[in-house]
């Protein structure tokens, strides 16, 4: 192994340690554009195709570290279910964020159940946008960390000849990735009357854990997406009407239970025996029509019809017969002297019979059937004012929105016995653990404008929702609920441009997130007021961004939701109050280009400092925060304190590369201080390079943690459970 990464690093040296023998241009470099950054204000993040291209994420998880104020915990180490928050918000199930495909919600039902247990599939995403603060008030329903857009391929603008593209990539654990892509004009006769994009993925994966007694771990990904854009021109107005279809799959034997403190010191990648039954199936269907109009020379009108099917089941271990509370996976793993015996069951070292029938264990299936469906339409346009001292340039925006979601639960459990390090069937009949149904029906108002006069930015922008919750419940109709809400949120933003490469902005916005409803039927609204400093520097001629933003979110009042990821037995979706809370920090990046004879040299660094805890004493009930007592000043769970990821690439003929350096302090997986476990900080290096062969051929070479590093990245719901290990990766991509 040692050598053949040797080679790698001699293969990417070579051109900068020959450079002096060569005579050749510099590499042209396009960096950022002055009227374009520094006078944009309060804007989102972008992840950009290249950068997407470059590292050729399959796991959003890596992708997001590429910027600032984003967080991340892993939890299979391959990206299956993302948790992921933005400025503080809890991470898990990425409930906590608004998640955007081509700026349609995409979360299974983002209002009904906001846990998130789909993501788009990256291998078909050229970008995403990140909205932190101010620059998420407007985007619903939860604005209190921002929102996540997800830009999916797009059909190339003015196409006039069909491109195709085959793109293979094999590595470590037998994992194969495979792409298809076809896009070009749809001709009718000698007439072209639009154009398509068609592709394809699967990707396949042995995984790179061990269970006891060896069940298989494979992950196998599909993806089809079809999209057709038609010209309906009339006039000098444009007018496109584009369609997509998209249908995806997963099969994947991933699992919640981790492993004790010293299970895990010593093999981080065993799973136990207990586990082996463990497996996620899911199918996702999306459906789109897109109408784009311009209304006039500058005025244009975009509507979007959509509907998400996302339907999964979830075999997973969930307990033991015996509930008690010492007697809890997360008990068990965390405090494993606390009962050797169920310990010795839960690994698979002990019969169950060993424990009469309290030992059995508990297989859960839950199936849970989602939709997500709506109308929305943006009007933007483009005016100015010439008035006696000046320019007033104002840019207008209107958002309407109507959006109905369902989660159905369908949830039952059969009981198994520990037999010589295996799972049986014990035969009793399969259980009914939950059937019900939530609704929600949503209506979004949301407007802004910006002005722009001389050199200041004014933006102010407002959000109105209105919602109506549903809850019915088959087993216990004295649970079934109903309730509706009104939600006012708005903002405003000053901008200043001081000098041609420096500027800076304040905003202030109200925010909000409308998470669903309590046990008792009530609604749980999160509130909170963000206020924000922003710096930005540009400078082209230099070769040097900088930009930097001071924020601080004051929680009127935080809430959690119940979910098994984030250490809630029931897993039903419910709402929690948690009081106040303060979120402060300092988040920033940095690119700055280096020339080397002609190997160009940019250097990036991204980082995030944050202050997160309560800011009031309460005795909490949710699994998320720790039952017991929460004080003045605990930690928010599984948010590092300080982050950054640092780059350094290399441009020289046909070679592209980059290595970087990621790292993240410890986190705690819970507030409460009673039974708190510390997850250390870690830091792992990934390196990507790109060699064209040909114009229509390239090789790629991709190694995720270089060095092989050993950490954990969660101890929730069950016990500690790893960062992917090192894995190397060769891919060849040809375009006909």
């Amino acid at each position: 192994m040692k050598f053949f990464l040797s080679l790698v690093f001699i293969f990417l040296l070579n051109p900068i340690l020959s450079q002096a023998k060569e005579k050749t241009l510099r590499p042209i470099v396009v960096f950022g554009d002055s009227t374009d950054q520094v006078d944009r204000g309060f804007t989102g993040q972008t992840i950009n195709e290249k950068k997407i291209e470059l590292y050729q994420f399959t796991d959003v998880n890596r992708a997001l570290k590429q910027v600032s104020g984003v967080y991340v915990r892993e939890e299979d180490g391959l990206g299956l279910r993302p948790n992921i928050g933005l400025r503080g918000t809890n991470p898990d199930r990425s409930k906590k964020i608004v998640l955007l495909e081509d700026d349609v919600l995409i979360g299974p039902a983002p209002y009904s159940a906001p846990a998130a247990y789909y993501t788009p599939n990256m291998n078909h995403v050229e970008r995403l946008d990140v909205y932190k603060g101010f620059s998420a008030t407007g985007i619903g329903p939860n604005s209190v960390g921002g929102a996540i857009n997800y830009i999916s391929s797009q059909i190339p603008d003015n196409i006039l000849n069909t491109k195709n593209s085959a793109q293979l990539n094999y590595g470590s654990f037998n994992t194969w990735n495979g792409k298809l892509s076809s896009s070009g004009p749809a001709n009718f006769g000698q007439t072209k009357i639009g154009s398509y994009l068609i592709e394809g993925s699967h990707i396949f994966s042995e995984g790179f854990k061990t269970v006891d007694g060896g069940s298989n771990t494979d992950v196998i990904k599909s993806e089809i997406l079809a999209k057709y854009k038609l010209d309906i021109s009339k006039g000098d107005r444009a007018q496109k009407l584009e369609f997509r279809l998209g249908y995806s799959v997963e099969d994947s034997n991933e699992t919640y239970l981790g492993l004790s403190v010293d299970d895990f010191k010593n093999s981080p990648f065993r799973r136990y025996s207990a586990s082996a039954l463990d497996n996620m199936k899911w199918d996702h269907q999306t459906y789109q029509i897109r109408h784009t109009l311009q209304v006039s020379e500058s005025g244009l009108l975009e509507s979007v019809s959509y509907r998400n099917d996302y339907s999964r089941t979830w075999n997973r271990l969930d307990k033991f017969r015996d509930n008690s509370p010492t007697r809890s996976l997360a008990n068990l793993l965390n405090n494993p002297s606390s009962d050797a015996l169920f310990y010795g069951i839960l690994i698979g070292d002990t019969d169950s019979a060993a424990a009469g029938a309290n030992g059995e264990l508990i297989i859960a299936n839950n199936k849970r059937d989602f939709f997500s469906q709506g109308v929305q339409t943006k009007y933007t346009d483009e005016f100015s004012l010439n008035l006696k001292s000046g320019i007033l340039k104002i840019e207008p925006e209107v958002f309407v929105r109507a959006h109905q979601d369902q989660v159905f639960r369908d949830q039952t459990s059969n009981n198994f016995e520990m037999f010589d390090g295996a799972l049986e069937a014990v035969g009793d009949p399969e259980q009914q653990t939950s059937l019900e149904k939530q609704t929600t029906m949503a209506y979004t108002l949301s407007t802004s404008t910006k002005f722009t006069y001389k050199s200041y930015v004014l933006a102010p922008v407002v959000r109105m929702e209105s919602v109506r919750y549903d809850f019915k419940n088959d087993l216990n109709s004295a649970n079934n609920a109903n309730r509706s809400d009104f939600a006012f949120i708005p903002g405003v933003s000053i901008f200043k441009r001081i000098t041609p490469h420096f500027s800076l902005g304040t905003s202030f916005n109200r925010a909000a997130s409308l998470a669903g409803l309590s046990a008792s039927g009530d609604e749980v609204k999160e509130t909170a007021s963000n206020y924000e400093l922003l710096f930005k520097y540009l400078n082209p001629d230099l070769l040097l961004q900088f930009d930097s933003t001071l924020f601080y979110t004051d929680y009127q009042n935080i809430t959690g939701t119940c979910t098994v990821s984030g250490g809630c037995i029931s897993g039903s979706g419910e709402s929690f109050n948690g009081g106040a809370a303060n979120i402060y920090g300092l988040e920033g990046g940095m690119t700055k280009g280096f020339y080397l004879g002609q190997v160009y040299l940019p250097l990036g660094l991204n980082f995030t400092y944050l202050d997160a805890t309560f800011d009031s004493n309460f005795t909490s009930n949710s699994p998320e925060w720790g039952v017991g007592d929460v004080k003045k000043g605990d930690p928010l769970p599984y948010i590092p304190e300080f982050q950054y990821t640092l780059s350094l690439g290399a441009t020289y003929k046909k070679l592209t590369s980059e290595v970087s350096v990621t790292s993240q302090t410890k986190v705690f997986d819970q507030s409460v201080q009673a039974g708190r476990v510390e997850i250390d900080e870690f830091q792992f290096v990934d390196l990507v390079a790109h060699y064209q062969l040909s114009d229509p051929l390239r090789l790629s070479f991709k190694a995720s943690n270089l060095f092989d590093k050993e950490y954990a990245v969660a101890a929730r719901p069950f016990g500690l459970r790893p960062g992917m290990p090192q894995a190397l990766q060769m891919g060849l991509k040809y375009i006909f």
